[in-house]
């Protein structure tokens, strides 16, 4: 405590940045840790509907892939090759006998999951096949083991979920919102009372 005081009586808050982040840190978990009414039903399902898309899950996916391993000699190069001759037409199935290595497990069969397909590629590559158009070709993506050419040739309509189904996490957006509208609500109250001076200011024309 004495040093504490000691602190605050040479002004460390002002001049520290760690202090002034601590402080303010603290100040903000004071007003957004405050207890908030829970949502009931009808708030979270007219938050839900409002932030439909946050929660969609992409639908089944049709996909061609290959597959350099990352050791092979002139990897590189041959995912670039790869690349080249699907986007010409060729069947990256066709093209990774050629080219690259069995995909080991395989990718399943027919449309699959994303989800399916990450556990096997990864979210790398998922994430670089879902930002396709259909019937396009990815550049070369360099995942865990090695590089991969994927192929969209199809892909469904993403899925709505129900709310019962992501009803936590909804719950908990809709509590990080009004915790964020709280302490907005806050700093515009400290605004309203605060008084601004600019040192830096011109001085004011003598009148």
């Amino acid at each position: 405590e004495l040093l504490l005081q000691r602190g605050l009586a040479l002004g460390i808050e002002r001049r520290e940045p760690s202090a002034r982040r601590a402080i303010v840190s603290a100040v903000v978990d004071g007003i957004t840790s405050a207890d908030l009414p829970e949502p009931d039903r009808a708030a979270l399902e007219a938050f839900y509907r409002e932030n439909a898309a946050r929660w969609a899950r992409p639908g089944d996916v049709l996909v061609e892939a290959a597959r350099v391993p990352k050791d092979a000699p002139d990897a590189e190069a041959r995912a670039a090759e790869m690349v080249r001759r699907a986007r010409a037409g060729e069947s990256l199935d066709v093209i990774n006998a050629e080219l690259g290595a069995p995909i080991e497990p395989p990718l399943p069969p027919g449309k699959t999951s994303p989800d399916a397909l990450r556990d096997r590629a990864g979210d790398v590559v998922v994430q670089a096949l879902l930002a396709l158009p259909p019937g396009e070709t990815s550049e070369p993506v360099r995942a865990f083991d090695g590089l991969w050419v994927v192929r969209l040739l199809a892909r469904d309509p993403d899925v709505q979920p129900p709310l019962d189904a992501v009803y936590e996490p909804v719950r908990q957006a809709w509590l990080e919102r009004a915790h964020a509208e709280r302490l907005e609500q806050e700093l515009a109250a400290l605004r309203a009372r605060a008084t601004i001076e600019r040192r830096d200011a011109p001085d004011e024309p003598a009148p």
